[in-house]
């Protein structure tokens, strides 16, 4: 269902081609793709906690007064780090020996990729959902809950 999307990550080199085969739910028996589909799982997971992020930000955040001006940095750098655990649990123990393909030659820094192409979609789809006009008017201070500020 995902598949692009990491898809992109192979192009732009977060994600080896084993990795994203590996990804797509290529069985342990290496006869096709009827394993566990992870990229589903890990794009659903980092659409979650985005988005539940910047709700968060939008109906808690932006009610107190006096808020620093970095405030929507640092709830897109605590998402940032959600999303990288999150990802690393639900990929991390998928490539230990026994547990996937034999043919397919995966490691630790397969993983690492993994997890900084989510904080990646992450933080993109934060700035792109920060940024539309009508939500940026639900904010009673666009300075502290939107990536594009107010001129």
């Amino acid at each position: 269902m995902f598949d692009w999307l990491y898809s992109i990550g192979k192009d732009i080199h977060f994600i080896t081609g084993d990795m994203l085969t590996h990804l797509k739910g290529f069985d342990i028996r290496c006869s096709g793709y009827y394993g566990t589909p992870y990229a589903t799982y890990l794009a659903i997971s980092f659409l979650i906690i985005t988005l539940g992020g910047i709700g968060m930000q939008y109906f808690a955040i932006d009610s107190p007064p006096k808020r620093p001006v970095a405030t929507w940095w640092f709830v897109e750098l605590i998402i940032a780090i959600v999303n990288f655990i999150a990802a690393y649990f639900v990929i991390g123990s998928s490539i230990s020996p026994g547990h996937h393909c034999k043919d397919l030659m995966l490691n630790g820094l397969d993983v690492i990729g993994v997890c900084f192409f989510n904080v990646l979609c992450g933080l993109i789809l934060a700035m792109l959902v920060t940024g539309l006009p009508w939500i940026r008017r639900m904010s009673t201070n666009n300075v502290f809950t939107t990536f594009y500020k107010n001129n």
